[in-house]
């Protein structure tokens, strides 16, 4: 697997994107969210999606372990604000 870390601090380029017009209020909807998750939210919300969703990818062949990826991403995503837009990296 990739380093989760290394691409959650990427920044996005905001510009066509369905976010574009909202992007004033995305640090205060990330200020009031970020409190409400952690790994064990990102653990429990993959669970419940059904394994013939989720399908294989290179280096997470089953759903076990694509729900695992999903776990590092979003951790790492939430242990930085590198990808908000206008966020200093």
């Amino acid at each position: 697997m990739s380093d989760p870390a290394r691409f959650a601090r990427q920044p996005r380029d905001i510009t066509a994107h369905v976010m574009e017009k909202r992007v004033a209020a995305l640090p205060d909807a990330d200020a009031r969210i970020t409190p409400l998750l952690d790994r064990t939210v990102f653990t429990e919300i993959p669970a419940q999606v059904p394994d013939a969703w989720l399908e294989p990818v290179p280096g997470t062949e089953t759903p076990d372990a694509l729900r695992a990826a999903y776990v590092e991403f979003l951790t790492a995503r939430l242990a930085t604000r590198a990808w908000l837009p206008g966020a200093e990296s």
